[in-house]
């Protein structure tokens, strides 16, 4: 074997960038390995989607369809879609594209660009917007710029804002999205550590489910105006939202006298939702009025969106994954599925130290993809 750099060593799967010489690799036949009796089944309508702010974003989105594959997508071959804020080349889409074949890979830009953004406000949401943003007199306002939100110690990229708005709104009526009657989300940063024993999607749509989670609670809003926007929406506001012990959400609901109402809500980084659910006129109402009291704020959370519409449809039809069986393993946020605390912070010290030891397939598909990213 031959590698251009011998301080980045390349194993079973050689990293592109720094093994272009090499001319053999080792190679282990997965194709038999973990391997589901009955096989599992690959059902309609269903989409493995993630969001980007660009093309720079790419590397990351090569380890985590990968290790997405070794655990789970190879044995469906599910279309993937990346949602994009700036546009990426074709060379770009077709790189990753190699990655995750025989797969479908679409990447689409979600929405107008910032340029168009900001020309199709009004001089005084402009001039908010660029005050919220601290963007000086001389300066051209860009996704990178920090955001705050009155009253709030919340301090957020303008792109993080967007996107926030873009999953909480936009994105279920999406063209990219209209083919498709079942949505896995999935954050580009939440890692695959194992196999997947169970199959999620088999049973979200076997028990006609709209919403399934990995996670519960990921944060609440606290909000009288939140009250108002339901009441406004469906006639009925939520005050409350728990879990039972049988892994069912279960809403407690406002009374004339409750004002503020603290609605906990489901962890974004993976969930399944049933999207005619969430099409539906009567929830895009609540979502409309939920984005709509200026442009790209945090005051309302995407996982908010996600909680709210489940629970006003049908409660007994939002599940959580873990307390029906379904143990993903999922390294995100120093977090294994938002549950346990990792063994180490990054993953990729995890891999280092543990993963590429005691998960073949995971070695043997994605090891030279998974690099420390300076």
């Amino acid at each position: 074997l031959r590698q251009d750099d011998p301080a980045k060593p390349c194993e079973i799967e050689c990293h592109p960038d720094h093994c272009k010489s090499m001319t053999s690799r080792p190679f282990m036949d997965v194709s038999n390995v973990d391997l589901h009796d009955p096989p599992l089944k690959k059902y309609d309508g269903v989409v493995i989607a993630t969001k980007v702010l660009w093309s720079k974003d790419r590397h990351i989105l090569k380890e985590m369809f990968c290790l997405l594959n070794a655990a789970y997508n190879r044995h469906v071959h599910y279309d993937l879609l990346v949602f994009t804020t700036e546009p990426w080349t074709e060379e770009e889409i077709h790189e990753l594209a190699h990655v995750v074949s025989p797969a479908k890979l679409t990447v689409v830009v979600e929405g107008p660009s910032l340029e168009d953004h900001v020309a199709s406000m009004d001089e005084q949401e402009i001039k908010f917007l660029y005050e919220r943003c601290n963007v000086k007199a001389d300066e051209k306002i860009t996704w990178f710029h920090h955001c705050k939100e009155k009253d709030s110690h919340l301090v957020n990229n303008l792109g993080y804002a967007w996107q926030s708005e873009f999953r909480a709104y936009h994105i279920w009526n999406h063209d990219a999205l209209k083919n498709y009657q079942y949505m896995m989300w999935i954050d580009s940063d939440a890692m695959c550590t194992q196999h997947w024993e169970t199959d999620p999607i088999q049973m979200f749509i076997e028990n006609e489910l709209n919403l399934m989670f990995d996670h519960f609670p990921g944060g609440f809003t606290r909000n009288e105006i939140l009250k108002e926007k339901m009441m406004s929406a469906y006639g009925k506001s939520l005050c409350k939202v728990s879990m039972t012990e049988m892994g069912l959400l279960e809403p407690t609901w406002c009374r004339e006298q409750d004002l503020k109402p603290s609605v906990r809500q489901v962890y974004g980084f993976n969930h399944i939702t049933r999207l005619d659910v969430y099409r539906s006129e009567k929830h895009q109402k609540f979502l409309k009025t939920l984005v709509s009291d200026y442009r790209f704020s945090r005051r309302w959370d995407d996982q908010l969106a996600v909680t709210v519409p489940a629970v006003m449809e049908d409660p007994e039809k939002a599940w959580d994954m873990r307390k029906h069986g379904i143990h993903l393993g999922l390294h995100h946020n120093t977090m294994i599925d938002g549950k346990e605390k990792g063994t180490h912070l990054s993953y990729v010290k995890w891999w280092t130290h543990t993963g590429k030891k005691k998960w073949a397939v995971g070695r043997a598909m994605c090891d030279g993809l998974i690099i420390e990213l300076k």
